[in-house]
């Protein structure tokens, strides 16, 4: 899971090149994941983006980064916390 969390759903990831299918759900949604937070988070080089504009930001990134399915279902479940 940790090794393959920077492959990329249309295989242009790293270390194996993997894509679609051949990667792991857990690596996927670990992908996901950090790239959210790492999105949402302040870094020296910039102030931190709003929720809503980190889901856009994935959004445009279904079916190239993410697994379409994957980031549905994370939509699903992070909505709830920023609409709260």
């Amino acid at each position: 899971m940790i090794k393959h969390h920077h492959e990329r759903y249309n295989g242009q990831g790293y270390p194996d090149g993997l894509s679609g299918d051949h990667i792991s759900t857990r690596a996927k949604v670990v992908n996901l994941v950090d790239t959210y937070f790492a999105i949402i988070s302040k870094r020296f080089h910039r102030a931190p983006y709003p929720k809503k504009e980190a889901l856009r930001i994935i959004e445009s990134e279904k079916g190239k980064s993410f697994d379409p399915k994957v980031v549905e279902v994370f939509k699903r479940v992070i909505s709830k916390s920023i609409e709260s």
